[in-house]
């Protein structure tokens, strides 16, 4: 019980013996065998009488098989079973421990490898199995002395205890990155493992692990592109904030959109030669309790990446519709014209097994007679195979409703697109519009697309005009 160790400069005799005198009887200690070998052992300590005088009998076990198993118990508990890296729980725990007892003192690399979510799909289990492992062998050559989480399919994680080591993690993540940019063999299947990367600044690490995490989530999707000289996105203070809202937004969106709080605002279409109002166009907004108003560029992206799309467009144009109605209800009983509405149509929505159905069912429900309603869609959502891009155009009209080509000039083969689809209206891109006042060449392109228009039967909405000079 006494080994000759420098560490223990007290003999553990001495300790057991002064704690056996305060009434405890159980110890954990380190007993020295005649072979030199230290083994870890429990001790129980009892009192007893031996040759009429007071004596202590120790009963020893050897622990050793029951610590490897213990060890091996929380390593498992711990461990991501195909990688071998930490798990997701034992990550966040650590993580959540340095947010109560280290906060803006340490950090963490958020990893993602989107293409990793087909793998076991496309090329089967034992592939995908190969390319986590190829990916956790990448973590452990190049960030050795950092501890990497799984946290989920394709997600990673690296926690940085102390802020100073944040650039030694940021250079052994962007290895990592390097070596992931190229396509590799995995056998025999060639697979893209590019990867994307954000670091959390230091001076935020005080916020709640679900925000922290989603700012990450936030930046790779949403900033690579804007930061494509940089390998591994920073994420400061005011990123975080965007992430945050955008997060808070995202979980409001559905009820939001149940609740009607997002409503039609109503651009009006002019007449160039009357200059009287012949129709409007239906514009998403968000009436938010205390937001304000959000920006459709903010709300409708996350539509999207939430599935809401389609619940959204026919919101809108149940709105529309209703809207439609009522005023050309009072037109009529003032002896005038009626009126159009446009509305928007997401490539989801287009494709959607049920919309023909929706739109003849909103129409009725509505009373919106033919030509009254004005379905809008971009180029992008044409790309499919014409005849069924075409066959669904020719239900939709079949109904009454006219269609709109949306942002016209922007794409790369507009003009075939006049030619080739039984389109009603067509729209000019205001980015041409904004060119007239300067630009010559502009006019000439603007005078000679209505031209040819007209010559096909279509009628020009000009967007965004906003000067005298413009109309």
């Amino acid at each position: 019980l006494c080994p000759e160790n420098e560490d223990q400069p007290e003999c553990q005799v001495d300790i057991m013996y002064r704690e056996f005198n305060r009434g405890k009887k159980h110890f954990e200690a380190c007993v020295l065998t005649s072979k030199g070998e230290q083994v870890e052992c429990s001790i129980e300590t009892t009192l007893i009488q031996h040759e009429g005088e007071d004596a202590i009998m120790l009963a020893i076990q050897d622990q050793r098989e029951k610590k490897l198993q213990e060890q091996l118990i929380e390593t498992l508990s711990e461990q991501d079973y195909l990688s071998e890296l930490s798990n997701r729980k034992a990550i966040f725990d650590k993580a959540n421990n340095f947010i109560v007892s280290t906060p803006n003192q340490f950090s963490f690399i958020y990893i993602s490898i989107p293409r990793l979510k087909v793998v076991s799909e496309v090329f089967g289990n034992q592939i995908f199995d190969d390319a986590i492992r190829y990916i956790a062998s990448m973590f452990v050559n190049h960030l050795p002395q950092f501890q990497v989480g799984r946290i989920s399919v394709h997600e990673f994680v690296v926690l940085i205890p102390d802020y100073k080591a944040c650039e030694e993690a940021v250079h052994g993540t962007t290895r990592v990155l390097d070596e992931l940019s190229s396509k590799k063999q995995i056998l025999g299947v060639e697979l893209d493992l590019s990867a994307q990367a954000a670091i959390l600044d230091p001076e935020i690490t005080h916020e709640e692990l679900d925000y922290l995490l989603q700012a990450a989530v936030h930046a790779v999707q949403n900033e690579a592109s804007k930061e494509s000289t940089l390998k591994i996105i920073k994420v400061g203070k005011e990123l975080f904030e965007r992430a945050k809202l955008s997060s808070d937004i995202c979980r409001e969106l559905a009820s939001a959109i149940r609740e009607q709080q997002i409503v039609a605002y109503y651009q009006p279409i002019v007449d160039t030669k009357t200059g009287e109002i012949n129709g409007f166009e239906a514009l998403a907004r968000w009436l938010h309790p205390t937001l304000g108003i959000v920006s459709p560029g903010v709300f409708i992206p996350l539509a999207e990446q939430n599935n809401l799309e389609i619940e959204l467009g026919e919101s809108i144009i149940e709105q529309a519709c209703q809207f439609i109605e009522k005023v050309n209800t009072q037109r009529g009983n003032a002896n005038l014209r009626p009126v159009t509405v446009h509305v928007n149509l997401s490539s989801t929505h287009f494709y959607h097994t049920h919309l023909v159905k929706y739109l003849e069912e909103v129409t009725a429900r509505h009373q919106v007679q033919a030509g009254q309603l004005v379905v809008e869609m971009t180029e992008s959502m044409l790309m499919g195979v014409e005849t069924e891009v075409i066959s669904r155009m020719e239900e939709i009209k079949s109904l009454g409703i006219q269609l709109a080509l949306d942002d016209f000039g922007t794409g790369y083969s507009s003009f075939s697109t006049l030619c080739s689809f039984p389109l009603d209206i067509v729209k000019l891109d205001k980015s041409y519009i904004d060119q007239l006042d300067q630009n010559e060449r502009a006019k000439i392109l603007i005078r000679n697309i209505v031209k040819m228009a007209q010559e096909l039967g279509l009628t020009t909405v000009a967007e965004g005009v906003e000067t005298k000079a413009q109309a």
